[in-house]
């Protein structure tokens, strides 16, 4: 699944433990624009 739209929010890196951190985007997916998306994905390592 391909998604395209612009970053709304990008948080700062959060260190859940010295091995696992996460960071979490919203996206703004306006595929009306009248009635725009916003999805939330996390990303960990």
């Amino acid at each position: 699944m391909d998604i395209k739209g612009k970053a709304h929010y990008v948080s700062d890196v959060i260190n859940v433990t010295d091995s696992f951190r996460k960071r979490e985007l919203v996206i703004e997916f306006a595929e009306n624009p009248q009635y725009p998306e916003f999805v939330k994905f996390e990303a960990i390592q």
